[in-house]
């Protein structure tokens, strides 16, 4: 099973393995990206959130989920040496 979102202090970023931990900091408006040049520019951020939002409705998102989520699960537990098929959620 994936570990919980936890902030790493060597990292000095969050590290987050869990679809839902993830879905849901790409959800929240101050959730700002950094790389190895630091910060990405924030305004420029939220412009391409907000037009991949509209590109990308949440419906179909939603059914790309249903969809993808047994795949992932699979693979991830193969990388994990874990049983295939068994459900993450």
């Amino acid at each position: 099973m994936s570990d919980a979102a936890r902030f790493d202090r060597d990292l000095g970023a969050w590290v987050m393995s869990r679809y839902d931990d993830v879905l849901a900091a790409l959800k929240e408006p101050g959730f700002v990206q950094t790389g190895e040049s630091g910060p990405v520019d924030a305004a420029a951020q939220f412009r391409t959130r907000a037009d991949v939002l509209a590109a990308l409705p949440i419906a179909k998102l939603d059914g790309w989920q249903t969809r993808i989520a047994p795949i992932t699960d699979d693979v991830l537990d193969s990388i994990a040496g874990g049983p295939p098929g068994r459900s993450r959620r």
